[in-house]
């Protein structure tokens, strides 16, 4: 299923560039990503050869696909071999300007952000595509790796890992989603990630989230151990189905911590967490 969902994906996203828009090639046309961003118009693919690029990209409202040569060949090697680098002064990609499904964000790694919200990615009021980034090595208070706000964008085929949030409170060190945000989190590898609550992913808004390996995240607070090592969900209504929630850890809840929410957990696999607090006994191995 999940290579027939992200096959098809790839080529409406490849038909639409290659048959209606513009290729703007980086560095060939533009030395810097951004460049090639503002230079773009509604269609166009900005299309990103192999390399580090340190910078702080914003796509400003333009409905476009940024893409590594992945987009045209399917090689997964360009993943890891195309990186974006935050390097610590910022979100490493922003999507604030009322982007739609249409801009899409493919084939990157996406590393070394730090923000007050959103290290690695930031959405707010926008509804982008985020499909086979490796999205690592981010800080931030809130939504370490990915922070949507009021946002809905489709997260797909992502390795999400080893992003954190690093202060009493922090949530979502893997996924934050906020208010009233609508994310689509779908077959993506959520592994290792750090937060006070919600290691894997945070939620109060209505997710959902599908088919996904959340495995080996931490909840844990400086003086007390957190809340949901895989998924904290508070104020929610999400959808959480077919996941595996493997080997997480934290106070309350070391694969789900509910709280406040109504939520739907359906199939899901749930092996291997752990619950457990400096003060008291843990509460919720598998759910809280």
């Amino acid at each position: 299923m999940k290579k027939v969902i992200i096959s098809a994906i790839i080529a409406v996203v490849a038909g639409y560039t290659v048959n209606y828009a513009a290729i703007i090639n980086i560095p060939a046309d533009f030395l810097t990503i951004q460049e090639g961003i503002d230079s773009s118009i509604d269609g166009d693919t900005v299309l990103v050869q192999p390399g580090t690029y340190v910078e702080n990209i914003n796509f400003n409202g333009h409905n476009i696909v940024l893409a590594s040569m992945y987009l045209m060949t399917e090689e997964t090697t360009y993943i890891e071999e195309t990186v974006i680098d935050g390097d610590s002064s910022g979100s490493v990609i922003r999507f604030e300007n009322d982007e739609d499904s249409t801009a899409v964000l493919m084939g990157f790694t996406v590393r070394n952000g730090y923000n007050e919200h959103g290290g690695g990615i930031y959405c707010h009021m926008s509804n982008p595509h985020i499909i086979k980034n490796l999205i690592t090595s981010n800080l931030s208070p809130d939504g370490a790796g990915i922070y949507c706000w009021n946002a809905g964008p489709t997260i797909i085929e992502n390795v999400i890992t080893g992003n954190t949030t690093w202060f009493f409170g922090g949530y979502g060190g893997g996924i934050k989603c906020h208010g009233d945000s609508t994310p689509v989190i779908i077959n993506n590898s959520i592994v290792g990630n750090q937060a006070v609550n919600g290691g894997g992913i945070s939620c109060d808004g209505n997710a959902l989230i599908l088919g996904n390996k959340i495995i080996g995240n931490f909840a844990m607070g400086f003086e007390f151990w957190g809340s949901g090592g895989g998924i904290n969900c508070s104020n929610s209504s999400a959808i959480i189905s077919r996941n595996t929630i493997n080997n997480n850890f934290a106070g309350f809840g070391g694969g789900l911590s509910c709280y406040s929410s109504d939520l739907s957990v359906m199939s899901n696999v749930f092996h291997g967490n752990s619950a457990l607090s400096a003060f008291e006994p843990g509460i919720g191995g598998g759910i809280y």
